[in-house]
């Protein structure tokens, strides 16, 4: 079941809370091609997922398939006239709330589906 506006806005804003100034992104071919596909610098793209809002929101949360604790979610942009899709996961451990962003990338590079 998708999630609706408020659990959409209250995700982004513990994301947002949590994100920065560590702002960690996965190491993925696709996400560091991405970036480099959308001629963004670090920054731009740090920049685009703190703006994202709930008509970015696509799916989630989902279970991470890894098995590892945590919910998935799932957002496109237009970024330049570029779709982009973005993964954002949230998590707990021992008391503690850690984020990190799983994909960003142009939507038609893998999207995990």
């Amino acid at each position: 079941m998708p999630a609706n506006e408020s659990e959409v806005k209250a995700f982004l804003k513990i994301f947002r809370e949590r994100w920065p100034p560590k702002c960690w992104v996965l190491d993925r071919p696709e996400n560091i091609q991405g970036i480099s596909d959308l001629g963004f610098t670090i920054e731009q793209r740090h920049q685009e997922i703190m703006y994202l809002g709930y008509k970015d929101y696509v799916k989630g949360p989902e279970p991470d398939k890894n098995g590892s604790p945590g919910e998935i979610w799932f957002f496109k942009k237009i970024i330049t006239r570029i779709e982009v899709y973005i993964k954002l996961k949230i998590w707990d451990y021992n008391g503690k709330t850690y984020v990190k962003c799983m994909s960003f990338h142009p939507a038609n590079i893998r999207e995990g589906k």
